[in-house]
């Protein structure tokens, strides 16, 4: 719009659904104009042209607790979600065919104990009560790591006596790489407190021991899940 001079105004307007509207000849809704294999949906954009993809995966299960496990260890899976006690869920490479990752379970009151078979990262799988269809769902992985060596670390050496609170130095036979963790502890499950140790072979740390005991020495390898008792 041109203007001859500055000026104001007030502009009125409504907007909402349209009535009485019929498709103009020769044209059909998307869902009807291609046959799309099993799994996928037409996509139009006003053309002709009508392609098809995966339709959009259903999320009945929003999220898990962990999200990453130590394959081939049996672990309490939480799950989060609008789900019912029969439904079945399973993690696997492709929903497609669930018999690549793990047995189907019911999930029950939303904890379900699985076990990874290898390293990888799988997606969830949900199969509704009395259906028969697994559908992936979205944005929801499990990664599992391969598990952690009970011999990565051979144990300390000291030619001095261990003393608690005194810091002392020990060297760890064994190779650390870079996000390695070790921690000492009279059981090393549940351990939340790590060291990072300095990188490289049989390398000296100092440590300090706040009470006298017997101390394992637990280790974590970098990005895996699990955290072992060493036996060297």
């Amino acid at each position: 719009v041109s203007a001859a001079a500055e000026g104001h105004g007030v502009v009125n307007y409504s907007y909402g659904a349209i009535s009485r509207c019929s498709a103009p000849p020769g044209c059909t809704t998307c869902a009807a104009a291609a046959a799309c294999p099993e799994g996928q949906v037409p996509l139009c954009n006003g053309t002709a042209t009508v392609t098809c993809a995966s339709s959009p995966a259903t999320s009945v299960v929003v999220s898990i607790q962990p999200s990453l496990v130590a394959a081939g260890l049996p672990t309490d899976i939480s799950f989060v979600g609008s789900f019912g006690p029969h439904d079945l869920v399973a993690f696997a490479a492709d929903c497609g065919t669930p018999a690549s990752g793990t047995k189907p379970a019911a999930i029950g009151d939303g904890v379900v104990k699985f076990t990874l078979p290898a390293s990888g990262v799988f997606k969830l799988c949900h199969r509704a009560a009395g259906s028969e269809k697994f559908v992936e769902q979205r944005s929801v992985l499990l990664t599992a790591a391969p598990q952690t060596s009970s011999t990565a670390i051979a144990g300390p050496v000291t030619v001095h006596p261990v003393y608690a609170g005194v810091r002392t130095a020990l060297q760890l036979r064994g190779t650390m790489a870079p996000g390695d963790r070790i921690a000492w502890a009279h059981n090393c499950s549940g351990v939340l407190d790590f060291l990072d140790p300095e990188d490289g072979t049989d390398m000296v740390g100092t440590f300090v021991f706040d009470t006298a005991g017997t101390y394992l020495l637990c280790y974590r390898r970098a990005g895996g899940a699990d955290v072992v008792e060493q036996q060297g």
